[in-house]
């Protein structure tokens, strides 16, 4: 089989200008001396000799100089190697198993297969869906693995941390442990010194009426003093009986307390069985985060059903066409037939702000935690309004009549009209950006949503269909199906999948896939006519409004995702 795109030739009609293949992918310009028709390959002597060696390849069809076919080289050769015949170089596509491989894969595994080369199929790759796709997943994986590696990374931190605080502990509680020795150890000592001095008084006691005693028995000093001598002895004849005894009496009490130390048994118990000041108690922590469910792998669990009538509505039935997240447990509604922007406590089910609004409101989306902006069809307006304390009108900016769905981005505003058909994207000064007035594609666009950074998505609910354009306004696809009839309200969750709200699609919604663009219902009970939806990702939580023609148009369904 001849094949083109392979090498390079000095001159097209010159077989012996042919070169190898191999070495001229290493930079060198050797002249071909065989070609491989297994392998599609031309090869040098060197290289020819070495391919016929190996086991892979030593039963390959080998064709000498003089019978090879004449070719020309491709510009940007592949050089990627086969994972399983590691010197091979990949050349090959199997289109039935969308696989690729070198000469041995296709021979061993793709025999009864349609073997292409990849030079014949990769022409306009680069603009090719797929690729679109790999790259997205490969962003998805890399996402993952970024956020694997910040979990690593804090779960080392937090192990950092607990090896400082324990050691902290340690130290702490030795340092109780020595405080509390430390008092033991002075009370102990306190002790012994208050025994010490009661005996230390008390011999002291003694000891002075020993002396006393002593001075009083000295009749020597008299001698020479006959008449003291005389009275002194008379007067100790009379105490010796009393010294006496006084000495006596003295003998009995010569006693001192003999202190000795004798160590606590608990703490004798503890050093002779070297017990430890304490043990290090461990505990798993998981640290990797889970990745959350994409919506299009959950299924909605019916809550309940939430009224949002009030008693002073102009009309017996509402139409809320647009819903925003203000909290975690408040909705800010817009009630189309009434002309009320409403605030729901989900709680407990009850209105807690109103505005009417001076025109007819369509749709709402959040700027941030204190400000939403609201489209007024009629008056030409998007008027923001302030919920931190209830509702109050803060500014507007003028537009075109018949403006209808509104989303905020990154301080960008994407506006649709349905008269004449268009979708403009504004700053928030109200300046266009950039606008697509293209009346073929739109028939009446309701409502739109930034999908990302770089685009938008538009339900048009005339023309059955649901658009993707850039934020410049080029259409990227227009995604359609039997399934999916009168589109309206849409939300894009964090992942780009879109969910939207078909009027016709009774007990269901709609889920655009973001890779393949393939359109996936999502079930949902005790919905006939839904036109307008929210998703909270935060608390898995989605909101469903139905038609004012439906019997429940005037509540909201929720359900919480799983």
């Amino acid at each position: 089989m001849e094949v083109s795109g392979r090498t390079k030739s000095n001159r097209e009609d010159g077989k012996e200008n042919i070169l190898c293949q191999p070495c001229h992918g290493d930079g060198d310009n050797v002249p071909a001396e065989g070609y491989c028709e297994t392998c599609n390959e031309y090869f040098c002597s060197s290289c020819l000799k070495f391919h016929r060696k190996q086991s892979v390849s030593k039963n390959h069809v080998i064709k000498g100089k003089h019978e090879m076919p004449m070719v020309q080289i491709q510009t940007d050769p592949c050089s990627e190697l086969c994972v399983v015949h590691k010197t091979e170089i990949v050349k090959f596509y199997c289109q039935k198993h969308n696989s690729v491989g070198c000469g041995d894969c296709m021979v061993l595994e793709h025999k009864s297969c349609k073997v292409q080369l990849v030079t014949d199929v990769s022409g306009n790759y680069g603009n090719n869906d797929e690729l679109e796709h790999i790259k997205k997943k490969i962003e998805d994986l890399r996402k993952d693995i970024s956020a694997s590696k910040h979990e690593i990374k804090r779960s080392l931190q937090v192990a950092e941390e607990a090896t400082i605080k324990i050691i902290k502990d340690i130290n702490s509680y030795r340092r109780e442990m020595n405080s509390y020795l430390d008092h033991v150890e002075t009370d102990l000592i306190q002790e012994v010194e208050k025994l010490n001095a009661n005996d230390v008084s008390q011999q002291s006691q003694f000891l002075d009426e020993c002396k006393t005693m002593e001075n009083e028995n000295k009749l020597d000093k008299y001698a020479d003093k006959i008449n003291q001598l005389f009275v002194t002895a008379k007067l100790a004849r009379m105490k010796i009986e009393e010294f006496r005894k006084d000495s006596e009496n003295l003998a009995s009490r010569f006693q001192i307390k003999i202190c000795e130390f004798e160590p606590c048994k608990e703490m004798e118990s503890l050093k002779r069985n070297q017990a430890q000041l304490g043990i290090i108690v461990t505990q798993t922590q998981t640290f990797i985060t889970h990745r959350k469910k994409r919506v299009v792998d959950m299924k909605a669990h019916y809550v309940k059903k939430l009224d949002v009538k009030s008693t002073d509505d102009r009309y017996n039935f509402c139409q809320i066409t647009g819903l925003a997240m203000l909290s975690s447990n408040e909705l800010l509604l817009v009630d189309f037939q009434n002309d009320y922007v409403k605030i729901l406590n989900v709680s407990d089910n009850t209105i807690t702000s109103k505005y009417k609004t001076s025109g007819v409101p369509w749709d709402v989306t959040a700027i941030n935690s204190e400000t939403v902006a609201i489209t007024l069809q009629d008056k030409g307006k998007i008027l923001f309004m302030n919920n931190k304390n209830g509702l109050t009108e803060s500014h507007s900016l003028k537009v075109r009549k018949w403006c209808r769905g509104i989303d905020h981005h990154n301080g960008v505003i994407a506006v649709s009209f349905i008269r004449p058909r268009a979708v403009q994207i504004l700053n928030m000064k109200g300046e266009i950006l950039h606008e697509v007035k293209d009346t073929s594609m739109f028939q009446y666009p309701n409502y739109i949503a930034f999908r990302g950074d770089k685009s938008i998505v538009v339900s048009d609910c005339d023309k059955h269909a649901v658009y993707e354009l850039t934020v410049e306004g080029q259409l990227k696809a227009t995604m359609t199906s039997e399934d999916l009839l009168y589109p309206r309200g849409l939300a894009v969750t964090s992942n780009g999948t879109v969910v939207v709200c078909g009027r016709d699609n009774s007990g269901r919604v709609s889920m655009i896939v973001p890779d393949t663009r393939e359109i996936l219902p999502l079930y949902v009970q005790h919905v006939q006519q839904p036109v307008s939806i929210l998703v909270c990702e935060e608390s898995n939580k989605m909101f469903v409004c139905e038609s004012s023609s439906s019997n429940d148009c005037n509540y909201i369904k929720m359900y919480y995702l799983k």
